[in-house]
């Protein structure tokens, strides 16, 4: 072989080398999470001058991607959709490859409501964790979106489940719908995810169900590794309802205590799987208020204007004084670190639990330490002038 062929084959193995490692590098940014980013959720907000360009800029500067150039780059090579005005709210982290097709896909769906509704009024609307459907349906009438009664009749048919494409809403239940006392109140109770929303005034039903349960399938069905069955995790929607309702802090989860409500959240979840696997009532007073808007009469603080258990008003399939197990289906729509809490149950040994004004959640495994419980909350309560 010549001199020069092989000062030829020299630089062809070189730059050929070289390529390779260039592709290695991108496939890896491309592909990877980024380290220091570990929040669940992110918004991007879009203005008339916002560019792609623009998101990318502030991604890589975030430390939501990587690598800007490679991020617009692929962008360009799939032709996505132009950036649309209003927030962007991602969920992370993910790789670049999975934040590009949400920011398309939340562009392809405004710009669809733009071709929809044109310029006609919208309202911004917040649910807050462990919202009821009713109260949501409220809401949405307080702001002149749509009419509650609509909302109503479209929740109890599961029928319209047909109308939406989602692999994780529940299988239909053997009874009729609205009718506490044999049945659930609505089939979508559970599955619509309490954040913030913008909405077109005078939407229809179908309109209200698509946003609320696209935006379910992000922030928590995708998010899921280990999917389980239909059936399996209605269940633990169900159990994630009652977590909501059960545990909190009344002046707000907070860095501070995120960790510990997280950690009692788990150990509730544990009690109430004792209490299903010894065959013992789980006795939750969230259960029995469900449906009827009034809260349980209480042994540890004044509830005004409160009802008894033996009420008619609280005998539902709801209410896990009456029923052995889980209340008929959920109670509540809950956020993710619930149906996180729900998912992985502490494993423990309690069978009591109460809780004092504050939120906090004292346990128990036998009937003289929750006795014993029940008096330190009564004191505390007192003691806060309650």
């Amino acid at each position: 072989m010549s001199s020069s062929s092989k000062i030829k084959l020299f630089l062809f193995i070189v730059i050929f080398a070289v390529l390779i490692s260039s592709s290695v590098f991108a496939y890896n940014v491309w592909n990877s999470y980024p380290n220091n980013f570990a929040k669940n959720q992110y918004t991007l907000q879009s203005k008339e001058d916002t560019t792609l360009t623009s998101f990318a800029d502030k991604l890589e500067k975030d430390g939501v991607i990587s690598n800007k150039d490679i991020f617009l780059l692929k962008a360009k090579l799939q032709k996505t959709e132009p950036i649309q005005l209003g927030d962007y709210i991602l969920t992370v982290p993910a790789t670049s490859e999975d934040i590009l097709k949400q920011i398309d896909l939340i562009s392809q769906k405004k710009a669809e409501e733009v071709r929809r509704f044109g310029s006609q009024p919208k309202a911004i609307v917040t649910f807050k964790e462990g919202v009821t459907l009713d109260q949501m349906f409220d809401i949405l009438e307080q702001k002149e979106i749509i009419k509650k009664s609509e909302l109503v009749k479209f929740a109890s048919d599961p029928l319209n489940a047909s109308k939406f494409k989602f692999d994780f809403l529940p299988n239909k239940l053997n009874c009729n719908y609205g009718n506490l006392k044999n049945c659930a109140k609505y089939y979508f109770e559970g599955y619509l995810y309490p954040d913030t929303y913008t909405f077109f005034k005078n939407s229809k039903p179908e309109d209200i169900f698509l946003k609320l349960l696209e935006n379910f399938n992000i922030k928590v069905w995708q998010k899921l590794k280990n999917k389980p069955d239909i059936d399996s995790f209605y269940k633990t929607l169900t159990l994630a309802s009652v977590l909501e309702k059960e545990s909190g802090r009344t002046k707000g989860v907070t860095d501070s205590n995120r960790s510990e409500l997280q950690s009692e959240r788990k150990n509730i979840a544990g009690a109430l799987f004792n209490r299903t696997e010894q065959d013992i009532k789980w006795q939750s007073d969230v259960t029995a208020t469900y449906g009827h808007g009034y809260d349980i009469c209480q042994q540890t603080f004044k509830v005004k204007d409160c009802i008894f258990l033996d009420n008619p008003l609280a005998l539902t399939k709801y209410n896990t004084y009456l029923v052995n197990g889980y209340p008929i289906g959920p109670i509540s729509n809950p956020d993710f670190d619930n149906i996180s809490a729900a998912l992985s149950p502490a494993q423990n040994n309690y069978i009591y639990f109460v809780a004092d004004v504050t939120g906090k959640v004292y346990f128990a495994t036998d009937e003289s330490g929750h006795s014993q419980n029940i008096e330190k909350v009564k004191q505390i309560n007192r003691d806060l002038g309650l």
